[in-house]
Order: C-alpha cells, then structure tokens, then sequence
C-alpha cells in the first residue's frame, strides 16, 4: 500500500515529524484510507496499540 516515497520514510524511520500524505501511499493505499481513515481516528485512543485494527480493515479490502 504504500509508495516509493513511502516505503522510503518507512526505511529511514518514522516519527512525530512524518505527516502521511497521498505521496507516501499507492492506488491500493489511497482506496484503503478513503474507505476507513476518518473512523479508525475516531475510533483510536492516543496511546493505545492500533496496530491490530488497521490489520483487520485492512483485510476487509
């Protein structure tokens, strides 16, 4: 899902600096984000493990 830029800042190492923009993310990763990016915000508490609810919505494609 995500491009070459993204796979680049993937490979330097993300922190609170990186911003994800349409750039960093192919057709697959853009279709994901326009289908579930709003409600996994909503839906994500701020410190907590999210890893596995991006796994599921990310199965539901």
């Amino acid at each position: 899902m995500l491009s070459e830029e993204g796979l680049e800042i993937l490979e330097i190492g993300i922190d609170e600096s990186i911003s994800l923009n349409e750039n960093m993310v192919n057709r697959s990763g853009r279709k994901f984000l326009a289908q579930h990016y709003d409600t996994y915000l909503r839906d994500t508490k701020y410190g907590e493990e999210s890893s596995e609810r991006l796994e599921e919505l990310y199965y539901q494609l």
